[in-house]
């Protein structure tokens, strides 16, 4: 895949690229369109929105004008479901136009945070108690690589008995792993430790359980 991009990313968009080798891996040219569709449809992974896209109007490609617009562009109606459990999710900062922190995890898009200082928070309240084995929390991709977490914000699991349990800190490059043979927990907490001059965008969250 990374020999494709690189030898067509002058002639085509990334995404374009991306779907020519799915073509070219899983069709056979001596079948209908049709079957081909079929085949892709079901080996095409789609998580969250679309990260390689056009910007604006004007393809990537010189000179030429497209009206680039992806079905589900900015809608969360993508085939990767992610199965997080339900709960309820808040937080302490303003957030950008309709990115707020109930219908990013509702609808696995993007969260977008403004004026984040010491102190913020993200909740994510669970309606069940869950036995948690795994967390991704993944923040300042693209197109806004800037706009991410770092070590100075700490993830915290709450259990039953409200005792809070520190699970560790953001990466230099924005994300949060952790893997654990189930921990019993009712509340994921992400808490700022420092005021950040830029906005914050968290883009994936995955919880995995028992």
């Amino acid at each position: 895949m990374s020999y494709a991009i690189a030898l067509y990313h002058r002639f085509k968009p990334v995404d374009w690229i991306l779907w020519d080798l799915l073509t070219g891996r899983y069709c056979d040219p001596g079948k209908s369109p049709q079957d081909c569709a079929q085949k892709k449809h079901h080996y095409e992974i789609t998580s969250g929105s679309p990260q390689f896209r056009h910007v604006g109007r004007i393809s990537s490609l010189k000179g030429k004008t497209n009206p680039s617009q992806h079905d589900h562009f900015g809608t969360g109606d993508t085939q990767g479901k992610r199965g997080n459990p339900a709960a309820k999710v808040t937080s302490s900062m303003s957030t950008k136009e309709f990115h707020d922190a109930q219908f990013g995890y509702d609808n696995y898009f993007v969260m977008w945070f403004l004026n984040a200082t010491s102190g913020d928070y993200v909740s994510v309240a669970f309606h069940d108690e869950i036995l948690l084995t795994g967390v991704m929390f993944m923040s300042g991709l693209p197109p806004v690589p800037q706009y991410k977490l770092g070590p100075e914000t700490v993830v915290y699991a709450i259990n039953k008995a409200s005792e809070k349990i520190e699970l560790g800190r953001f990466s230099f490059k924005g994300d949060f792993l952790l893997r654990r043979k189930g921990i019993p927990v009712t509340e994921l907490r992400i808490e700022l430790t420092a005021f950040l001059l830029h906005e914050i965008v968290i883009d994936h969250i995955l919880i995995d359980t028992q």
